[in-house]
């Protein structure tokens, strides 16, 4: 009889140990959305590019070339925070892009539906930092000067 019932003890155990408590379950994960606005408002510590996930920094070479990175700052067991400045013709932009612990991007737009009825679904993209009204004339280090009309003539500028 006590041998029964170290079995059912043991096998109460096993099965009680396998299952998934943890408030992160399939069923009840917190969306990208979620997590980028506890990144937030989380107190970070800035670190260094080559301290990000390796997968992080590919997704910033593959996906942000047109932007330099300014600081990356990491949320204890949240995530990261990478601030990006335009340069080219993203000049003057600035945007923030949000990877999990492990390297990958977090999407703003992934929220639930209810919130999404409410809110902007584009929050993925990049905001000006200032603007710049046109016409616009830079002096060259040769003394010439090239005047900007309209943005059209910006293309002219990288010639």
């Amino acid at each position: 009889m006590n041998n029964k019932i170290d079995l059912i003890i043991a096998f109460f155990m096993i099965f009680i140990t396998g299952c998934d408590f943890s408030p992160t379950s399939s069923s009840e994960q917190i969306s990208d959305y979620e997590v980028i606005e506890m990144i937030k408002n989380a107190e970070k510590i800035e670190i260094s590019n080559d301290e990000l996930p390796s997968q992080s920094q590919a997704t910033i070479e593959q996906e942000y070339f047109e932007y330099e990175g300014l600081a990356n700052w990491k949320a204890s067991d949240l995530g990261y925070m990478v601030e990006l400045s335009g340069r080219g013709q993203r000049y003057g932009m600035f945007r923030e892009a949000y990877f999990n612990m492990d390297g990958r991007k977090l999407d703003p737009n992934d929220r639930d539906a209810e919130d999404r009825e409410y809110g902007d679904d584009r929050l993925d993209e990049d905001y000006e930092c200032f603007e710049l009204v046109l016409p616009v004339t830079y002096t060259m280090p040769d003394g010439s000067t090239i005047t900007v009309e309209d943005e059209s003539g910006c293309g002219g500028l990288r010639e």
